[in-house]
């Protein structure tokens, strides 16, 4: 059962592969098209799950925190009535969010087993460790691996405040990765760094093996360097911490100090093959957090946007903006009209212009009920290989949740995978369950 590649792996190749599309000559034209695509492939897992469900698979259970989330989506729909709402781009923004939290209805109807949800992360390690390594190859050889062209939204200035000098005197761009977008790397490099330091501290897998998960995890930090996300690398370490800590708490205390020891020695030693590639621009920019503190290095930077949307966004729309005023939806289908469209760094602002002060509650409420059934799964001991892939997961979606303080992380594919992930793992619970009621 579960062993067969299907619809829910070909759903992973196309949110991790389908940006490549964009780094080939002449693919800015459907710019578009390819950046619907993995959002358009939720609206079709959603039809085809329907479809083949049978009766014994007919949703016979609801994800803790999906009730919250009708409510969020019931909230967006009353925000179109909002007197500045832009409706063509409000309905779009509408649409759009329904994708995104697609997944975590689409996957009640999966009968999924320990097996496939591994091997689910193991597809979504090999794809982004695929763009971490070509991250890293388009700064040592950029002639060949950069694209073709970047995003046609983007201005050669713009551009040109994405790149730094080398310790060779050429300019290096923060490497795209897998887009056509400078840092896009970072994304691949956050998912291949942790899951590859997930998987090379399990003692059941070989030493080449492990080996390989080890270069991994070298090499997707290398490129997170380079792409100078400082809060991608700070979340991934927070991330491996949080993994050490529900190891412990399993009794598994080698294994996680295994945890803590593997992601200090890769940090070290990827920082030092970064400063050597990328000079002083790299040391610089990550010393400084040594020497200035997080937080107070958080508040010099990204800090500076919460501060706005507390003190500024919170009074201005206590309860919200209008809908389609922000985001990408705006930038496609809300120009041409007479309403101000709005920009919104953080995800906490981006819920601010959507529905103001109840959007937080609505959309927090979920996250708190998912991070909950998330930390009990993972030291639910009916099944010792699922309890050890739900810490997995849940470190993974943690990640999301904490980056809501640096980019709008649940307005885009970061927040389609961390439903379509959550409810996977609440698919698997329930299989695992199911089986232990029919032995």
């Amino acid at each position: 059962m579960g062993t067969r590649w299907g619809m829910l792996e070909i759903f992973i190749l196309v949110q991790f592969l389908s940006p490549a599309i964009l780094m080939f000559p002449g693919m800015q034209a459907l710019r578009m098209p390819v950046r619907i695509l993995p959002y358009a492939a939720s609206v079709a897992m959603f039809i085809l799950l329907f479809q083949r469900k049978d009766s014994s698979n007919n949703l016979v259970i609801k994800a803790p925190g999906s009730g919250w989330l009708v409510l969020v989506f019931g909230l967006l729909c009353f925000s179109l009535f909002h007197s500045n709402t832009i409706l063509k781009s409000g309905i779009a923004q509408l649409g759009f969010q329904l994708t995104i939290l697609c997944p975590i209805i689409w996957t009640m109807f999966a009968k999924v087993s320990v097996e496939r949800l591994q091997r689910v992360l193991w597809l979504c390690l090999a794809c982004n460790a695929l763009s971490a390594l070509v991250g890293a190859l388009q700064v040592l050889w950029p002639s060949v691996f950069l694209p073709a062209e970047f995003n046609i939204n983007f201005t050669d200035s713009y551009l040109g405040s994405l790149a730094y000098e080398g310790t060779d005197g050429r300019m290096i761009i923060r490497p795209p990765g897998l887009t056509d977008i400078p840092g896009g790397a970072a994304r691949g490099a956050v998912y291949a760094s942790f899951l590859a330091l997930f998987f090379a501290t399990e003692r059941k897998h070989s030493s080449w093996l492990r080996g390989i998960f080890v270069i991994i995890t070298l090499l997707s930090f290398f490129t997170l360097y380079l792409t100078q996300v400082r809060s991608k690398f700070l979340i991934v370490v927070g991330a491996a911490a949080i993994l050490a800590f529900l190891r412990a708490r399993s009794g598994e205390g080698t294994k996680s100090i295994g945890v803590l020891l593997l992601v200090c020695a890769a940090v070290a030693m990827s920082f030092s093959m970064a400063v050597q590639v990328g000079g002083e621009k790299v040391s610089s920019r990550y010393l400084d957090l040594a020497e200035t503190g997080l937080l107070e290095s958080y508040l010099k930077n990204r800090g500076h946007f919460l501060d706005y949307t507390f003190n500024h966004v919170l009074w201005e729309y206590p309860f919200g903006a209008g809908s389609g005023r922000w985001g990408m939806m705006n930038n496609y289908f809300g120009r041409g009209s007479h309403i101000s469209s709005l920009w919104a760094e953080i995800q906490l602002t981006g819920w601010l212009y959507d529905g103001g002060i109840p959007m937080l509650f609505l959309y927090g409420a979920a996250l708190f009920s998912c991070v909950n059934t998330m930390y009990r799964l993972s030291l639910w001991k009916a099944d010792f290989e699922f309890m050890r892939l739900a810490r997995g997961i849940c470190c993974l979606n943690i990640i999301t949740i904490v980056s809501i303080f640096s980019g709008p992380s649940f307005n885009g594919q970061n927040g389609m995978m961390f439903w379509f992930l959550y409810g996977m793992l609440v698919a698997t619970a329930n299989t695992v369950a199911s089986n232990k009621e029919t032995a």
